[in-house]
């Protein structure tokens, strides 16, 4: 049986090994760097899109015109894809459509409401509850109006919306998913 001086010279020896094999065998590091050198470019390209889209986001809700509301949450809870529904409750129209930023509007239909759904959508109006602005953005749902001149945006996290926000769909006639399944 080896004397405790004699493993832990030989422990010793086998980290040495190891390190001086890692330091010697760039080989051995290479898929390491190789996978650092595609991926931080793209985490941080992606970052970058992220804050790019929130900032067009953010703008889109800010330039709500008189007499609209302005609703958006985003896709698969990413903040690049954002469902769009406008409500002009001047002119009674509706549009919807996916926005993907930088890239494209897609799908939507338009259509027109009616009196009755633009009354319940003038009361809502002026009375929405408090905003929960500690929401993460990307799981946000969001209406922006203008009252007394100036833009109001309400931010709610989707998965747990206030009942309001759901009503807002309906009367648009807009799809509105709260991100829970079933």
């Amino acid at each position: 049986m080896p004397k405790a001086r004699d493993s832990r010279e030989i422990q010793c020896g086998s980290v040495a090994e190891t390190s001086t094999r890692l330091v010697t065998r760039p080989g051995v590091l290479l898929p390491y760097i190789l996978i650092l050198l595609i991926l931080v470019p793209q985490l941080i390209h992606a970052a970058g899109e992220d804050a790019g889209a929130k900032r067009y986001f953010q703008d889109f809700l800010a330039d709500c015109g008189t007499n609209e509301i302005r609703c958006l949450w985003f896709h698969d809870d990413w903040a690049t894809v954002g469902h769009v529904t406008l409500l002009n409750l001047l002119t009674y129209h509706v549009s919807d459509y996916r926005d993907v930023f930088e890239h494209a509007e897609i799908g939507g239909e338009d259509r027109k409401m009616r009196h009755p759904q633009v009354l319940s959508l003038q009361k809502i109006v002026g009375a929405m509850p408090k905003s929960d602005k500690t929401v993460e953005f990307r799981w946000s749902v969001f209406v922006a109006m203008r009252r007394n001149g100036k833009v109001e945006i309400f931010q709610y996290d989707r998965r747990r919306a206030p009942p309001v926000i759901q009503r807002i769909y309906d009367l648009g006639g807009g799809y509105f998913w709260d991100g829970k399944e079933g």
